[in-house]
């Protein structure tokens, strides 16, 4: 076992000492992160944050006569790559008119109600039924983040051995392998019998909020994100080695987190034609802090 440890202590260290030689340097990241979900349907509004979480691993490529930045009296320019995991992604929809929201999703049907009072029917599928007016949706879901993008690092202020950085643009592929929602539909936003007799028994609604719910159907199986950062890194070694890193990030996710969903428009005259397929645009967008260590 101490030659095991041994063993792995030398490669660690050659590894370290090969890398503080190279145009290559190395980094663990951790990100708090708020992150918020919009429309571009006037049905469907803003309703809620989420607080999610990233965590991660980041190469910076160096290119240039700098290197790897250790000349104090110039900048550096690298190309930067990634990968990590990002907890709790979304944000809550408020579904004005309301409609059938979650098309795709096996939702727990013991948890609603139907219009008669009793329990969904488990020989009908979750896209039979609607939720009425007023529903909200909160978005939760987990994502592999593929990263990459172009960083510029200024040069150190002086003798206080920190030094500015920009990172434009961060571009993420966003693999998502988990989705949770939190869904409330009140009973007083379904139809009237007089309103709408024609789809008022296909609506059902919630005792308070639903937490839970397998969501993943109904979530892109691929998303792409587009941002921006800045921050400041510390360096108390002038020949180089281990830096601390904090900044702040902003990005904004390029398609709709969720796919299609029918909305319900109670002003359509014909009543066999109130529920629209519709794919109003729904990405999410985040702000993080970000702190972390490059080796």
């Amino acid at each position: 076992m101490i030659r095991n440890f041994l063993t792995i202590t030398a490669i660690a260290a050659a590894l370290t000492t090969a890398q503080a030689q190279s145009k290559f340097k190395f980094g663990v990241h951790l990100d708090p992160t708020v992150t918020f979900m919009g429309s571009n349907d006037k049905a469907v509004l803003r309703d809620g944050s989420n607080f999610a979480f990233r965590f991660g691993m980041q190469g910076d490529l160096y290119f240039g006569e700098n290197g790897a930045g250790e000349d104090k009296e110039k900048g550096t320019y690298a190309l930067t790559f990634g990968v990590g995991f990002m907890a709790g992604a979304g944000g809550k929809l408020n579904f004005r008119d309301g409609g059938q929201v979650l098309l795709k999703s096996d939702l727990d049907k013991s948890s609603y109600t139907t219009v008669g009072g009793a329990r969904p029917g488990y020989s009908n599928t979750d896209t039979a039924y609607a939720f009425g007016a007023g529903t909200t949706v909160k978005y939760s879901v987990n994502y592999v983040p593929i990263s990459a993008g172009f960083k510029i690092t200024t040069a150190e202020f002086g003798q206080s051995y920190i030094r500015a950085f920009f990172h434009l643009p961060t571009i993420d592929i966003l693999i998502p392998v988990s989705a949770r929602g939190t869904i409330n539909a009140p009973a007083s936003g379904i139809p009237s019998a007089t309103a709408d007799s024609t789809n008022r028994s296909r609506f059902m609604s919630t005792d308070g909020a639903v937490k839970g719910e397998n969501i993943l159907a109904d979530i892109n199986p691929l998303q792409l994100a587009a941002g921006v950062g800045a921050g400041v890194e510390w360096s108390p070694n002038s020949e180089g080695g281990i830096r601390l890193i904090g900044g702040i990030y902003y990005s904004t996710a390029v398609f709709d987190m969720n796919r299609k969903v029918q909305l319900y428009d109670p002003l359509q005259t014909n009543q066999s034609q109130r529920f629209t397929e519709k794919n109003p645009r729904s990405a999410f967008q985040g702000i993080a802090l970000r702190v972390g260590v490059v080796f």
